[in-house]
Order: C-alpha cells, then sequence, then structure tokens
C-alpha cells in the first residue's frame, strides 16, 4: 500500500490538469474575497456573520477537490495507463484505495491553502480599516474546520466518482452538471427532506452551524459531516465495483 500511495504521487507530479485546478482554485478564491472586501462598507465587515461569510467563499476549494480526485484516476482511464498499474498492482481495490487517500490528502491541501489565501488577504485588508478578524470566534474556527473536512471528503469522495466513468472528461462533465442542475433536481424530489442530497450535506458540513438551519435547508455540521462521509463511502463501494467488472 505504502509504494502504491507513492507510486500514485509520482503520477500526479507529472499530470498539469492538476496544476491548472489549482491556479484556477487560486483565482476563484482571491477575486470574490478581494470583491466583497472591496464593496462592502466597514461597518459591515465589522460583524461576524459577514467575516464568517468571507471565510466560507475557501470553500469554493471543496468543489476543487472533487475535480481533482476525479482527475486521480479519470486521467488514467483515458489515456489507457491504468492497464499498467493494474500489472503491477493486480488487486483493483488497493489501487483504488491509494488513490482515495491521496484525493483526501490533497483536498486538505487544497483546503487549507484556500483558507491561507482567504486569511492572508483579510486580515491585512480588515486590520487597515481598523477591524480584527474574530479568529476566536467559535463558529468561525468551525467553519474554517468544515472547509477542511468537506475538501478531505470531496477529494476520496472524486476518486470513486471518477471510477464510475470510463474517461476523465465524461466524469468531470457528469459531475459539474449534476453541480449546477442535478442537485437542484433532486433537491425538489426530496422535497421536505431536501437537507440530506450530497451537496446540501458539504453544505452542512462548511456551514459552521452546531444545529440544523431552518432558514437554509440545512443539518448541523455534525450531522452534516456524517452524511457527507457515508456519501464518500458509498461512491467510493460504487466506483470499486464498477473498475473491478470492468475490462481496461
Amino acid at each position: 500500500m505504502t509504494r502504491q500511495l507513492a507510486a500514485e504521487v509520482l503520477k500526479i507530479r507529472t499530470v498539469r490538469s492538476g496544476y491548472w485546478l489549482v491556479l484556477s482554485m487560486a483565482v476563484l478564491v482571491v477575486l470574490p474575497v478581494i470583491s466583497v472586501l472591496a464593496s462592502d462598507a466597514a461597518e459591515t465587515l465589522a460583524e461576524l456573520g459577514e467575516q464568517r461569510q468571507i471565510v466560507r467563499i475557501a470553500a469554493t476549494a471543496d468543489v476543487f477537490a472533487l475535480l481533482l480526485g476525479i482527475v486521480l484516476i479519470g486521467g488514467e482511464l483515458r489515456h489507457g495507463t491504468i492497464t499498467q498499474t493494474f500489472l503491477v498492482e493486480p488487486v483493483r481495490e488497493r489501487v483504488l484505495a491509494a488513490k482515495a487517500v491521496l484525493g483526501a490528502v490533497l483536498g486538505c491541501a487544497l483546503a487549507l491553502a484556500a483558507v491561507g489565501l482567504v486569511l492572508v488577504i483579510a486580515i491585512p485588508w480588515l486590520a487597515g480599516n481598523g477591524i480584527d478578524l474574530e479568529l476566536g470566534d467559535g463558529e468561525l474556527q468551525r467553519v474554517i474546520l468544515g472547509i477542511v473536512i468537506a475538501g478531505i471528503l470531496a477529494g476520496s469522495l472524486g476518486v470513486g466518482w471518477g471510477a464510475l466513468f470510463r474517461g476523465q472528461g465524461s466524469a468531470v462533465g457528469a459531475a459539474l452538471i449534476w453541480l449546477l442542475i442535478g442537485e437542484n433536481v433532486l433537491r425538489v424530489v426530496l422535497g421536505e427532506h431536501r437537507e440530506y442530497s450530497p451537496g446540501s450535506a458539504f453544505a452542512a458540513v462548511v456551514s459552521g452551524s452546531r444545529s440544523a438551519s431552518g432558514d437554509d435547508d440545512l443539518l448541523g455540521m455534525w450531522p452534516g459531516t456524517a452524511l457527507a462521509l457515508a456519501y464518500t463511502l458509498a461512491f467510493l463501494v460504487a466506483g470499486t465495483l464498477a473498475l473491478s467488472r470492468r475490462d481496461v
């Protein structure tokens, strides 16, 4: 398992799309943070609720963690190099497990980097207006923790999702369609139970709220984390079954 994980690390270092994802994530975190800080009045930025919303912008990294997880498996499936991987390690479950672990690590790194970018920009900007970012606020701390947890889970979930498809492009396309359209349709179908959809579960993780939010139709942070973990494991199991039965 250790050697397989080392091999996966070596492979992802050679994949250029991974670097583009990191760069895109940085841009889509930095620009909204600057936009919010520049457009809101000082008295608004001093509010704890607004500061939490600014930090939540870092949750953009969780979407990119999902996409990076897909890249970990999808690139090999698209180019057919997964065949050589299975020749070296014929137990396909181990290969997917190693990719899932790496996806979790990379997802964590992306989330931490995004939070760091937000804080590096927000802290001096707010200080220039005589405002301290309330990092001692418990809910703000839970927001940061939730972003990291969601990144870890999203990275692993992306590996399971990607294994369900035969190529990286179709997996990424299906993921984006789900995020933009499918999630909203499912929430309508679930009706009163819309807080149990995958997107709502991850949104609950980054909400930082201890209890369910009726206004946002979200579970509390920890029930949401449990549900997001369940979805992650379900997709990993489904991806493993699909990959173990597929000719490559």
